[in-house]
């Protein structure tokens, strides 16, 4: 690839610029995952080109009676009822670790 960058802008591989192998850097990856967990792609009608959507999509009604629930939790203040609500209807959903305002740990 180095080699096609170069001569693509006349320049002489190995001798105006010299090429190296270093092997990989400190967080340096051989390939990239670009559909993550809970993801799936789908091939579109454009070759080569496709659309990456959740694998299980929720019932609507689900959604709307979690959101809901949500909402109530969250202006009670029940914060670690919001948290595991979460965790229940977003699947890929990790909660940080911190402390609530009530001074409770969560995870």
């Amino acid at each position: 690839m180095a080699r096609n960058f170069n001569s693509a802008r006349r320049l002489y591989p190995d001798v105006e610029i010299p090429i190296a192998f270093v092997g990989l850097r400190p967080g340096e990856k051989l390939r990239e995952e670009l559909v993550g967990r809970g993801r799936a792609a789908r091939a579109l009608r454009v070759e080569k080109i496709q659309r990456v959507q959740l694998a299980c999509l929720p019932q609507l009604a689900f959604l709307t009676q979690a959101i809901s629930e949500l909402e109530r939790l969250a202006i009670a203040g029940k914060s670690r009822e919001v948290i595991e609500l979460l965790g229940e209807a977003v699947p890929t959903f990790q909660p940080g670790t911190g402390e609530y305002r009530d001074g409770n740990e969560f995870w």
